[in-house]
């Protein structure tokens, strides 16, 4: 059996141009996974957090129906985030896992406030 190469730069290329059939074909061939884009370059808006979570849009405004403000702007952020992390849950028992979380700096000198956040760290322990 003879074996084709390709560069995955053609491969994605074929795979903008095809059509339907075209794609589900490149897919099958190469697997699914060649041709998505990067997460950062899927989800920009809203809208695109519910596509890549397979969340139908009056489905989620049903479910806010009743809540606070706070409350539908804190359900959005869980989503965006369940989104970019694309299915990677931090592990808050693993302190060699690496994370990113907000830091307060609670002095009511520093702004008028009583916030204030110059910075951010991330910290990783070492076993």
């Amino acid at each position: 059996m003879e074996t084709l190469s390709i560069q995955k730069e053609a491969a994605v290329k074929a795979h903008e141009n095809a059509k339907t059939s075209g794609k589900k074909l490149l897919e099958d061939l190469f697997g699914k996974k060649t041709f998505q884009k990067d997460v950062m370059e899927r989800v920009k808006t809203f809208g695109d957090v519910l596509k890549e979570l397979d969340i139908h849009t009056g489905h989620f405004e049903n479910s806010l129906i009743g809540l606070s403000d706070d409350e539908q702007a804190y359900r959005k952020a869980k989503l965006i985030v369940q989104a970019l992390n694309e299915g990677w849950t931090p592990d808050w028992t693993d302190s060699s896992q690496g994370k990113y979380y907000p830091w307060f700096n609670m002095d009511d000198s520093s702004a008028p406030s009583g916030f204030s956040c110059d910075d951010s760290i991330c910290r990783r322990a070492v076993h």
